[in-house]
């Protein structure tokens, strides 16, 4: 069966025998008034005293936990006497009067601690309901914790997704000063191209020459390291500054750093030290975060390392290219370019030249003066032969003395303008202390259109002719394949 409490929001199911107790108690008040009713000789008044007490004994009901409902009661009770000595003394009235206290007294009773358990079932759901909400609110801000340890954690994968990004995009080039541009533009788009960005690496390892990038909206391209950059360098720590005018730390740099507000510095460092800085600086004041620094310091670490890798693998091209000594091209990388440039002009009807040029006495130098001088001697000639073609061309040590210069989109007379030029600079420019004696050079001149034969081999093989022919008729000279001097 089902009973509404009196909040009238709950449903409580009942068994019988409460049920039961509860049909018969209300029988036997009707049958009281009845009995009442019939035994009095004004029915009507009988009748309104009867249900004036019975409104008292329910009224009585909403007071259960106050002393009014004992009050009430007495009410009730003084008015049941006064209805028994108002009316002609008999027993049977007086059975009634008491009979009908009686009644009251034992159903209000109940009814009270029915009311009071029905009472204390509505607390239990309100302290359970209680229950229930703060173990709802606690699940709810556990919740609200997860989502923003969630969203942070998001937030963490986007920037580690950036930097795996900058890891591809700045391992892409062999030329350090694209990487370098790809690198500012990184920082555009992490930072706003709205800061301005330095990037200075000093000269050191494999870096032969100090390095200085700024952003392009930069007013003032500082090509020098500053003090701050040198008390960055010195301490080896990245440092962020979100108001410069109050951190004490930058309050002697006013000069250096006029109309900025906020600031992130994070170090280059090689081997454990510092060679160079990457600076990000904003007219904003708390511009930048930790997270920002600390984003900005690994992006910067893996600037440094594609850097190293560029310079490494340029390094290793060289190592394997050039010959350590003079830096001239080697003869594998003579024979391999010979080739491909001698089928280019074949085929495109271009210009191709060669100059085979020989170290005049150079056997005199080494026997008179040892190797190491000779070495000098040899190394002397070559810087003067690197710095003297024109950039299209390229010079390559043949073999022993005899150095060869691959000269493109050029002619026979030409060629032999550049050798008759380069031969007068050595002979009045290349000197070695331990040397008293003037040094020169003999050049033989050849080209791909002059020859027989379009080969590379007998290209090679004519400037030779013209080389030993130069040597044998006096040195110090240069000789044309096929035309004289």
């Amino acid at each position: 069966m089902k009973f509404l409490d009196l909040s009238g929001d709950n449903v409580r199911y009942l068994s019988k025998i409460p049920l039961i107790t509860f049909s018969l108690l209300i029988t036997f008040i009707f049958i009281s008034a009845l009995f009442f009713f019939f035994l009095q000789n004004n029915t009507y008044i009988s009748l309104i005293q009867f249900n004036v007490v019975l409104i008292f004994f329910f009224i009585s009901a909403f007071f259960l936990s106050t002393p009014i409902v004992y009050f009430i009661e007495l009410i009730s009770i003084v008015l049941v006497v006064a209805i028994f000595f108002k009316n002609p003394f008999s027993y049977t009235s007086l059975i009634c009067g008491i009979c009908y206290i009686f009644t009251i007294l034992f159903t209000k009773n109940k009814m009270l601690s029915k009311l009071r358990k029905l009472n204390l079932g509505q607390i239990n759901t309100q302290i359970k309901s209680m229950e229930f909400d703060t173990a709802m609110n606690s699940i709810a801000a556990k919740i609200a914790a997860v989502r923003d340890r969630t969203s942070a954690i998001e937030k963490k994968i986007d920037k580690y997704s950036s930097l795996n990004k900058a890891l591809f995009e700045l391992a892409k080039f062999e030329n350090y000063s694209d990487m370098l541009n790809v690198f500012i533009k990184l920082l555009d788009e992490e930072f706003g191209i709205n800061t301005i960005k330095h990037v200075k690496i000093s000269k050191c390892g494999l870096i032969d020459t100090d390095i200085f990038v700024s952003s392009v909206n930069s007013t003032e391209i500082r090509c020098a390291f500053d003090r701050i950059d040198y008390s960055i360098m010195e301490k080896n720590t990245p440092m962020i500054s979100n108001s410069l005018k109050n951190d004490y730390r930058f309050g002697i740099y006013t000069d250096v750093l006029e109309n900025i507000n906020s600031i992130i510095i994070a170090p280059v460092i090689s081997k454990n030290q510092s060679i160079g800085i990457v600076r990000i600086e904003s007219p904003k004041t708390h511009n930048f975060t930790l997270e920002s620094l600390r984003y900005l310091d690994y992006l910067t670490s893996i600037m440094f390392s594609n850097l190293q890798n560029i310079l490494l693998y340029k390094k290793s091209v060289e190592l394997a290219e050039r010959d350590g000594m003079t830096g001239l091209f080697k003869r594998w990388y003579f024979d391999k370019t010979i080739a491909f440039e001698a089928q280019r002009s074949f085929r495109y009807k271009t210009n191709l030249s060669l100059i085979m040029f020989d170290i005049d006495n150079f056997r005199k130098f080494n026997n008179n003066y040892g190797h190491l001088v000779g070495d000098k001697v040899l190394t002397a000639i070559s810087e003067i032969i690197k710095t003297g073609i024109p950039e299209s061309s390229s010079a390559h040590r043949y073999g022993g003395e005899e150095i060869a210069v691959l000269l493109t989109e050029c002619g026979l007379s030409e060629a032999a303008e550049i050798a008759e030029s380069l031969r007068i600079k050595i002979r009045e420019t290349a000197s070695i202390p331990e040397i008293k004696d003037t040094i020169t050079v003999s050049a033989g001149v050849a080209e791909f259109s002059k020859i027989p034969e379009k080969t590379d081999m007998l290209l090679i093989k004519c400037a030779d002719e013209a080389l030993y022919l130069a040597k044998n008729t006096g040195k110090d000279k240069v000789i044309k394949y096929g035309g004289g001097e």
